[in-house]
């Protein structure tokens, strides 16, 4: 059995005609669990993440952003709380 998708491999736009890319980082100083959640909560509020995710074990960060999005603000809200994270592959959807 041969299964094919059906997707579009256009980008995904929204209402408002972004659209959204997936962002990988390196992050430094994740020690323990609990720096999961700090470091999500913090790119959270950077403007624009739709979403954020971090592998403890990989010590890497995946965000969801619209267009409009600060990605460099990413790295620098992370500095303020003790990480380094370096951008190290980026995708459009």
């Amino acid at each position: 059995m041969v299964i094919t998708s059906t997707a579009s491999l256009t980008p995904l736009k929204t209402e408002a005609n972004q659209t959204i890319h997936t962002v990988w980082y390196h992050v430094e100083g994740i020690v323990c669990y609990a720096c999961v959640g700090i470091i999500e909560s913090a790119v959270k509020t950077v403007r624009g993440v739709k979403k954020a995710a971090v592998s403890y074990i990989g010590e890497s960060l995946c965000v969801e952003a619209w267009d409009d999005a600060d990605l460099d603000a990413v790295s620098a809200v992370l500095e303020k709380r003790g990480y380094k994270a370096s951008r190290i592959a980026e995708r459009m959807l």
